[in-house]
């Protein structure tokens, strides 16, 4: 009823996203897993958990106000694996009891036996734990297939791309604001609608965008005219600088190069005498010797890179770097 509705709307606005998502991921999580390894046969009665999670749960985090099923089941893989590592414990609940049993039988043995003493053999216990790990692993690859067939072509290239290494970085380490890795609730809804091609709930963009094509989230992340690819660009380029900053010597943002005083170059490189890189710094390969350091955004989704692999797209990309 309305006081049901009204508790909704006010849960989604008090939670922050990626603190919430945090303290569930991290924490809370945990309880139901302690619950499924030490008590079997609880399936059924983790449903209403279940519930909770993909009505209340993810639409408070995510900003989005629906999670079909296909969203759910993506969102219930690792982040390693394009998900969001929210798993679902009515899935996980039989798989974790027995995982509990492997380890714990040997020590379950001893007490049924009323040893005295119960020493586990190391090397015994890192066989047990490392064959449990690969259980799980197969069975959240198989999982991540199975959704996988599912999708549109796009979006199984979407999650190839989100199942890169360091494209998930801003889900699994902790929101600490003193090393800036914290979002505002609205900057968290905004990396889940992009990772997934979800619209953005709230978005203040123009529907035209300045060029005169329509602003869509994949437009804007391609168009040169908008100033995201900018904003992107010098983001990355002054995080790097300012790491580089704390451990080397004279560290500069877009430094003026030396003159080429016409010199035989690669064809495309910029001759011009207000030629810039994106970062100078000394002291990082040997004492005093000054490195340079440029940086490229690209667009997975854009039309460019549709029809090419990851590697072969990272690879075409460089080459175009490197001819500059």
């Amino acid at each position: 009823g309305i006081n049901a509705e009204y508790g909704k709307q006010w849960y989604q606005r008090r939670v922050r996203g990626q603190l919430a998502y945090s303290a569930y991921v991290m924490g809370v999580s945990k309880e139901w897993s302690f619950l499924t390894r030490t008590t079997p046969g609880i399936q059924q009665y983790l449903q209403e958990i279940e519930d909770a999670i993909r009505y209340r749960l993810l639409p408070a985090i995510t900003g989005q106000p629906f999670i079909d099923d296909t969203l759910r089941n993506i969102m219930a893989l690792p982040a390693r694996l394009g998900g969001l590592g929210i798993e679902s414990p009515v899935i996980m609940a039989d798989l974790e009891h027995a995982n509990s049993v492997a380890v714990t039988s040997k020590l379950c043995d001893a007490i049924l036996e009323q040893k005295m003493e119960y020493k586990p053999e190391p090397e015994e216990q890192r066989e047990v734990m490392a064959s449990i790990r690969k259980i799980k692993n197969d069975l959240l690859k198989s999982m991540a297939d199975k959704f996988k067939q599912k999708l549109s072509p796009k979006e199984q290239r979407n999650l190839d791309w989100i199942s890169e290494k360091g494209a998930s970085s801003f889900l699994t380490c902790l929101p600490l604001e003193k090393l800036r890795f914290h979002l505002t609730r609205q900057e968290f809804h905004d990396a889940i609608s992009v990772r997934y091609n979800m619209p953005i709930v709230g978005d203040p963009r123009p529907e035209i965008c300045c060029c005169g094509d329509k602003n869509t989230i994949e437009h804007a992340l391609s168009c040169k005219k908008g100033g995201y690819v900018s904003l992107r660009h010098n983001c990355i380029r002054d995080y790097i600088a300012g790491e580089l900053d704390s451990i080397c010597y004279n560290t500069q943002i877009e430094p003026r190069l030396l003159s080429t005083n016409g010199r035989d170059l690669p064809e495309g490189t910029i001759t011009d005498d207000h030629a810039r890189l994106d970062i100078s710094t000394r002291d990082f390969w040997t004492t005093m010797d000054k490195a340079f350091f440029d940086v490229r955004v690209l667009n997975s989704q854009a039309p460019s890179n549709a029809n090419q692999s990851i590697p072969q797209t990272f690879l075409k990309h460089e080459k175009e770097k490197n001819a500059l």
